[in-house]
């Protein structure tokens, strides 16, 4: 492997890690695409999701999910953000979604209520 290529890969997965450690959400997901594009420099280029963005431009997308553009070592990249994995809740909670608002605040959220609304049953499930 070329020495230029090597300290390339370690840069990218010390970048990795970095994201990992500084996402505010534990349950959100964070993927980096490559997204260079030589006729259109200076910009991050997604051609899957018709996407041109300007280096530290950021865009929210339909499913939930944003996208932000920047330069590393010289090439462009597409960090995109998801929801991640979403939890089953245990009744009596319930998983709320608004598809209408931005990301993150789009992502599924387990809401449950006050525990003076639950009801008891004969077999001592909670219910609401």
């Amino acid at each position: 492997m070329k020495a230029g290529k090597a300290t390339t890969i370690l840069h990218l997965q010390m970048l990795i890690i970095m994201i990992v450690m500084v996402v505010p959400s534990v349950f959100g997901a964070v993927s980096l695409q490559y997204a260079t594009d030589t006729n259109q420099p200076g910009k991050c280029v997604s051609v899957e999701e018709g996407l041109v963005l300007p280096d530290g431009g950021t865009q929210t997308l339909p499913g939930c999910k944003r996208a932000v553009c920047t330069n590393l070592w010289g090439h462009m990249y597409i960090e995109w953000a998801l929801c991640g994995k979403e939890e089953i809740p245990t009744p009596p909670c319930m998983t709320r979604t608004d598809v209408d608002l931005p990301y993150p605040y789009c992502c599924p959220k387990t809401v449950c209520p006050p525990p003076h609304l639950w009801k008891k049953s004969n077999n001592n499930n909670n219910r609401f």
